[in-house]
């Protein structure tokens, strides 16, 4: 009895550690699975952030005021660094994965070159002046200043963030029957986003689209920028002109084939290149090259 008593005393140690290392493992639930069916989140506008954050993350963007914040937001939602980010089933299943499927090989096919068309019809959106008035509204000041400076919009006499809302609703509203995006005002020049090119380029347009490639440390670029602004306001309402920044969009700039800057290139109405000029132009060169397609 003495040697069994021994034996349980020098064993029981080993028992205790065995049983505190045996914990069960418990999977935790990870949305890593479904991140190839979800939508790229660069791609993704204001309001289907929110709907992704809230429909099928159940995380609040409440607190999140501009598309940086919302954009971080739902990068960890999908990491699972939210609370309450466990994935949500989806009321339509399937049909979901296959709507954003589609949404991305559209904005893939709108920045390409090729020819390829989509099937039905399409028709424009009409300005929905309540909507976009909300999700101004969302946005910081900074943004604000920023987007009526890419429309040459002077506002440093707009004291209220409100006046700055007001003057782009005006403004985009303004432009809605001539810029696919909203972005883009007769006679102008505006500097583009990605998701504003994709836009512009998705086949929906009634008039030609003159794009400007170009880099802030680009001298030719810089030097042509006059003559461009020239053009537009001479082409007015005929031909949509805009610039992207091919450091800011490196993967419009691949897509685009760009080898030199500036990289001047037209497209017609439907969003197929037409013609390109590598190097800078006058103005009278920046409107022959879509004169042909007016």
């Amino acid at each position: 009895r003495s040697n069994t008593l021994s034996f349980l005393l020098s064993a029981a140690p080993r028992i205790s550690r065995m049983q505190q290392q045996h914990v069960p493992y418990i999977p935790k639930m990870s949305a890593t699975n479904n991140e190839e069916s979800l939508q790229d989140i660069s791609t993704m506008r204001l309001r289907e952030i929110q709907t992704e954050l809230r429909d099928v993350w159940n995380v609040s963007s409440a607190d999140c005021f501009d598309k940086e914040s919302l954009t971080k937001r739902l990068r960890d939602a999908r990491a699972g660094l939210v609370q309450g980010s466990a994935p949500a089933p989806s009321p339509t299943g399937d049909k979901t994965d296959e709507n954003e499927t589609a949404a991305r090989e559209s904005d893939d096919s709108s920045a390409s070159n090729s020819s390829t068309s989509t099937s039905g019809e399409k028709t424009k959106k009409a300005f929905n002046r309540e909507e976009m008035d909300a999700e101004l509204s969302n946005m910081r000041v900074s943004a604000l200043r920023e987007m009526l400076g890419a429309r040459n919009i002077r506002w440093a006499n707009m004291i209220e963030k409100r006046d700055l809302v007001v003057a782009l609703l005006d403004a985009m509203e303004a432009s809605a029957g001539f810029s696919v995006s909203g972005a883009l005002t007769p006679g102008e020049v505006a500097d583009l986003t990605g998701e504003q090119l994709a836009s512009e380029l998705s086949g929906d347009a009634d008039t030609p689209l003159l794009l400007d490639v170009y880099a802030v440390w680009c001298g030719p670029c810089q030097m042509m920028a006059p003559h461009l602004a020239a053009a537009a306001a001479e082409l007015g309402a005929k031909c949509r002109v805009a610039k992207i920044d091919s450091d800011k969009y490196g993967v419009w700039a691949s897509k685009l084939r760009v080898g030199g800057l500036p990289t001047v290139i037209a497209f017609d109405g439907n969003g197929n290149e037409v013609n390109r000029q590598e190097g800078a132009l006058m103005k009278d060169g920046l409107v022959k090259i879509v004169s042909d397609y007016l």
